[in-house]
């Protein structure tokens, strides 16, 4: 296994900026690339050779996991937390139980600049915002020194994240009884960039500011995901598969180079793992229009969690054989060329550049859709009836 600090190859960095926290000398820095993702940069003039950097790289440690392996579909009891949820409302349960033995909760929120980020928090309004999936990579910031501030005092610490975010706190901290992690089913990690390119879009086609951002709204139900999107003058719903920005993250043109690699799929190393249980039947009893979880319950401290927040559920195990379908399971596709990618969307806004990238199929409902909105303009103007 190999660490970007011997290739500067990032396919082999997960950007999780451990190195940086841990040298001894202050002589990495972070350096943003042409994509809007962060890379370590080392002044060879005060580095030390310590190599407390490449020690601390979890892309080339090995993880030890606790064959528990427990899979359950399930849904919260309460029908507010499913309808605020990505799926069936596990995570709120998780972070109210970190809450009740006076611990915090580490998740990704979008702030008042439409950027997402990772907050430290022990008050329910900041956890809130927790909630629900961001197709976007996530500054974390300081947050994995606020927790090993916290973990010293021994205070519990629930941290939310991609599984490489997960990764990277156990390397950091280590398996502390203090630490709870969960991660989720990842489809990888968007560039901020194109993020903040299609919000651009988005302001001139609607000719109005954006206010905020969801990007799994249930308004249309569980099974036909969309982004709701509020501007100043309107509200306005976009259906994932009527979405350019959302071909371009589910097909992992737009995610950063070592999603494509991602050595997390298959080896959990999180306590609990959360996703949607798509597939689910519908006339099993614990199907819900509005959402349905499927968690993977994977240390003995992930099962003791989970078995004092289970009485908020609705739930049943899944056995050998009964496997949902998940959208999610699998590495990511690079289906377009990456490179070639980010330096057209570099120079150019958002359509231009899906007009070229976007493949014919998906041209063609694009450009049904651009149609559409013509027509819906030319009447608001009063040109066609």
């Amino acid at each position: 296994m190999s660490t970007y600090l011997k290739t500067n190859n990032k396919i082999d960095c997960t950007n999780c900026q451990i190195c940086m926290i841990v040298c001894p000398v202050s002589c990495i820095r972070s350096v943003e690339d042409n994509f809007g993702f962060a890379y370590p940069a080392i002044d060879k003039e005060k580095c030390i050779n310590c190599n407390m950097c490449v020690k601390s790289c979890h892309e080339q440690s090995i993880f030890k996991t606790e064959a528990i392996n427990r899979r359950i579909a399930l849904k919260n009891n309460c029908e507010k937390e499913i309808m605020t949820s990505t799926s069936g409302g596990v995570f709120i349960e998780l972070a109210k139980y970190t809450l009740s033995i006076g611990g915090y909760v580490c998740g990704a929120i979008i702030d008042n600049n439409l950027e997402v980020c990772h907050i430290l928090s022990n008050k329910l309004t900041d956890i809130e915002q927790m909630k629900k999936s961001k197709y976007v990579d996530s500054n974390i910031k300081d947050c994995f020194q606020e927790i090993k501030s916290l973990i010293n005092k021994g205070i519990y610490v629930l941290f939310s994240g991609t599984p490489c975010q997960v990764a990277a706190i156990i390397q950091y901290i280590g398996r502390n009884k203090y630490l709870i992690t969960c991660d989720f089913l990842c489809s990888g990690c968007s560039s901020p960039i194109v993020f903040k390119k299609y919000i651009h879009y988005l302001e001139d086609e609607y000719k109005s500011k954006l206010i905020s951002f969801d990007f799994r709204t249930k308004s249309l139900c569980w099974v036909h995901p969309a982004f709701e999107i509020d501007f100043e003058n309107e509200k306005v719903i976009i259906k994932h598969e009527d979405s350019a920005y959302y071909w371009l993250f589910a097909n992992g043109a737009s995610n950063k180079p070592c999603c494509s690699n991602c050595r997390y799929i298959e080896n959990k190393i999180s306590d609990i793992t959360l996703g949607d249980c798509w597939g689910i039947n519908e006339n099993d009893k614990i199907y819900d229009e509005f959402g349905v979880s499927y968690i993977n319950i994977n240390t003995q401290k992930g099962e003791e969690i989970f078995d004092e927040i289970s009485m908020n559920f609705t739930y049943r195990e899944l056995f050998n054989g009964e496997y949902p379908q998940y959208r999610q399971i699998h590495k990511p596709t690079d289906i377009v060329d990456k490179e070639l990618f980010f330096r057209y969307i570099q120079n150019h806004n958002f359509l231009e550049t899906t007009k070229i990238f976007l493949p014919w199929q998906y041209k063609e409902n694009f450009i049904s859709e651009k149609i559409r909105q013509i027509k819906k303009e030319l009447f608001r103007r009063g040109f066609i009836k």
